[in-house]
């Protein structure tokens, strides 16, 4: 998550100032299931020819050498083990909003793999 709120800034305006004015805003339920995360960016957003890339690998605005494109994919795949799911709602030239919809239990199959890996590591090698 620390990824999206770092990188969220994918903007011309923002790679020039070399900042991220990116503010978390934590909503301790989002309903019954569900806890919600917002992280928003005063930036001047993401165009709409950008916006559909910005989860794939390897995806960067940023100059050669100042960004593997890798975080937000990361943290995509790794919201979506957990049962999540990440929204993005912006506006060109006001800002980006990252909404991560996180379930409050975890799935029977996902608690399963965790304690089978668990155990895995406690035997002799």
């Amino acid at each position: 998550m620390l990824a999206i709120a770092d990188q969220s800034g994918v903007s011309q305006h923002d790679q020039q100032r070399g900042a991220c004015n990116g503010r978390t805003r934590h909503t301790e339920r989002h309903d019954d299931k569900t806890i919600r995360i917002e992280i928003q960016d005063g930036g001047g957003g993401i165009t709409s020819t950008v916006l559909p890339k910005i989860f794939n690998a390897f995806f960067t605005t940023k100059p050669i050498g100042e960004g593997t494109g890798l975080g937000r994919s990361i943290s995509y795949k790794v919201i979506e083990a957990h049962g999540g799911k990440i929204l993005v709602d912006t506006e060109n030239g006001i800002g980006i909003t990252f909404s991560i919809l996180l379930p409050t239990e975890q799935k029977q199959a996902t608690a399963a793999i965790i304690a089978d890996n668990e155990s895995a590591d406690l035997q002799p090698a």
